[in-house]
């Protein structure tokens, strides 16, 4: 069953991570102007790309376009980009690579810049790994750099070079405008986009896009009634204790707080979940030695836990309502009122086991549906309850099924 339940973990992942390809409507427009709608896969960029894969059909053959290729493309309510040619300063602003040169240093770049605000001053954003740089104009075509670049001297005391404050209170006039609140300014889209909002406002100039996109996280909580099956054996240093569990089903119950991160399309999440277990069996050994009597030896689990997966889940869209998601936790336990004790036809003195569970790990794999439905299965590695005592090595399993409701 074990084996079994890994394989088929391994394929499903297998799978997914060669199938997952999510084309959306959009346009590209390209470098004689000649505007075309089509399917663009939407990897929700962190980076900005360099190149961006379109069908002309959502049943077509994906073809490649490169940011020379392309003026201009957009995935509908999702993003926008405008390639352009920049002066870029590309200094890393770690401080283990922090220079004495406070002034930029700039290199001529053919770039996708996504755009922020649209309007008769437009606010583009480039992000590449570290570097996050931020370009303003009334076109993509004369758009510039906002400068903002950390330095030493030569005590090695850091400082900022905030060009951008300036450039944007030169350039950006507005008669609400104070001085104080540009010198307050973060080199932050959180910062910029009601600041260039408000200026195409104030100068009666209509704003034609503005980049809706959240990067925020969001919580889910989800019930999870499910369905258990459990084995279990005890091996110890005593053979006539030896047992081996015939496979238990039962019914449990689960209650998770998911968080999704607000990166790469919502595609990431961590996760903790409280979930009920019970294991209630008990068996015979006929084969056992007089010590135990005529009726050998009865071996009785009466198992109660709490566990607590934690842990990282992904999810790979097939389409807008249907998605799929594999994960991995890492499990506490807390035992409650839970013991293996021993029943002989002689009454010999066997004094009962406190059950201790350690830790474990856990992996599963599901679908879910409209954000709303979801349906996993999950298996646990071995669960050695009894590990207080030296003598015994126990192999505790559990598959289940779970049924799942997002309730917000």
């Amino acid at each position: 069953m074990k084996k079994s339940v890994l394989l088929l973990v391994a394929l499903c992942f297998n799978y997914l991570c060669f199938s997952q390809i999510i084309f959306e409507k959009g346009y590209f427009i390209d470098n004689q102007n000649q505007k075309t709608e089509c399917y663009i896969k939407n990897q929700d960029w962190k980076s900005n790309p360099s190149k961006i894969d379109y069908k002309l059909t959502e049943e077509g053959d994906p073809m490649t376009l490169t940011v020379s290729e392309v003026t201009e493309f957009t995935i509908y309510n999702s993003s926008k980009f405008v390639s352009t040619q920049v002066e870029i300063d590309r200094t890393l602003n770690e401080v283990s690579l922090l220079t004495t040169n406070k002034n930029p240093v700039f290199n001529e770049e053919t770039l996708f810049l996504k755009v922020l605000v649209e309007g008769e001053k437009s606010l583009y954003e480039y992000i590449q790994g570290n570097i996050t740089r931020y370009f303003y104009g009334t076109s993509a075509q004369d758009a510039k750099q906002l400068v903002w670049k950390s330095y030493k001297d030569d005590q090695d005391i850091i400082y900022e070079n905030n060009t951008f404050r300036k450039q944007l209170w030169d350039d950006l006039k507005c008669p609400n405008f104070e001085i104080g609140s540009f010198l307050k300014l973060s080199y932050d889209k959180k910062d910029l986009i009601p600041l260039f909002v408000e200026y195409n406002k104030c100068n009666n100039q209509e704003v034609a896009y503005i980049d809706k996109h959240k990067n925020r996280g969001f919580f889910n909580l989800n019930l999870k009634p499910r369905w258990m099956s459990s084995s279990l054996e005890i091996v110890s240093s005593n053979q006539d204790k030896n047992v081996k569990f015939d496979n238990e089903s039962d019914f449990g119950f689960g209650l998770e707080v998911e968080y999704i991160l607000g990166l790469n399309k919502n595609k990431w999440a961590f996760f903790i979940e409280g979930v009920y277990e019970h294991f209630d069996t008990e068996k015979t050994r006929n084969d056992t030695n007089a010590f135990f009597g005529a009726g050998g030896l009865t071996t009785i689990v009466s198992y109660k836990n709490i566990s607590i997966p934690f842990g990282v889940r992904h999810y790979f869209f097939l389409n807008e309502k249907s998605k799929i998601f594999i994960d991995a936790a890492y499990v506490m336990n807390a035992n409650f009122s839970s013991e293996v004790k021993y029943e002989t036809s002689n009454n010999s003195d066997l004094s009962p086991m406190e059950i201790k569970s350690g830790s474990n790990l856990a992996f599963g794999f599901g679908y879910k549906f409209a954000d709303k439905y979801s349906v996993g299965l999950n298996y646990q590695t071995r669960r050695n309850i009894l590990s207080s005592y030296a003598a015994h090595y126990t192999n505790l399993n559990f598959v289940s099924v779970s049924l799942g409701y997002t309730l917000f």
